[in-house]
Formats: C-alpha cells, structure tokens, sequence
C-alpha cells in the first residue's frame, strides 16, 4: 500500500512540475503603462508638522521611481539621507 502511495505522490509532482514549466510568462495590463508618467527623478518639498518624532519644519528631498522587473508598477525609491530640514 506504501508504494502505491508513494507512486501517486510522485505522478502529482510530476504534473505539477511539468504544468509549471508550460505556463507563460505573465504580462502587465495595458492599464499600467500610465504608471510611465510617474517614473523619473523627483524632487521634494513640504512643510512638517511638529510631533512626537521632531520638531518639524521645511523639507526637500529626492525621489527616484522605475520600472520593476516586469513592469507591473514602479516603486518609489526616496534617499533619506537627502531628505533636508531646515
């Protein structure tokens, strides 16, 4: 009985294996080719409210966005070092 089931075990990994190896590659939506307005470098100003993590004030900085692997969206990449109080 242990055999049998150790056969159809191995069928089912089989096929998953195999199912897995014809399945195409996916594509991102048309749709999000309207993300492309955001990618770029970016930069950065505002006023920060005073709270519990300092005292607040101006701000600038510098943001960076592009295209993830497969271009499904483009993540924000922000340097905080670069970010300025004053």
């Amino acid at each position: 009985m242990k055999r049998i089931s150790t056969s159809v075990v191995l069928m089912f990994l089989l096929a998953a294996v195999l199912a897995q190896a014809q399945m195409p590659r996916p594509t991102p939506a048309p749709e999000l080719k309207k993300l492309g307005y955001l990618v770029g470098t970016w930069s950065l100003e505002g006023d920060l409210k005073p709270g519990p993590m300092g005292p607040g004030g101006k701000m600038t900085g510098t943001a960076h966005e592009e295209w993830m692997d497969g271009s499904f969206f483009p993540p924000s990449r922000t340097d905080p070092l670069a970010a300025r109080w004053g």
